[in-house]
């Protein structure tokens, strides 16, 4: 997932932000993936919305962990190794 974030008041992107779930088959490939997306979106010409502040955008990786995925599946496997 790709976030453009602005400063209150300018119609421009000045910094975007990456999201990978932990999850995700290979976390590393995906936040490359959005980056190429995202440059290849900055720089297409003509330009389209949104509008970037500058080619040098500030960008923010955060690869979130849910915990309650790994404890759901802990509970599916003890409570189907119980009824066996």
């Amino acid at each position: 997932m790709f976030i453009q974030l602005s400063v209150s008041g300018l119609t421009r992107v000045d910094a975007g932000m990456f999201v990978v779930s932990s999850s995700h088959a290979d976390p590393m490939e995906e936040f490359s993936r959005l980056t190429q997306h995202q440059h290849t979106q900055q720089h297409q010409q003509p330009h389209k919305l949104p509008k970037w502040f500058s080619p040098n955008i500030l960008r923010y990786y955060v690869l979130v962990h849910d915990v309650t995925e790994q404890a759901e599946a802990k509970y599916v496997t003890s409570r189907s190794s119980s009824i066996v």
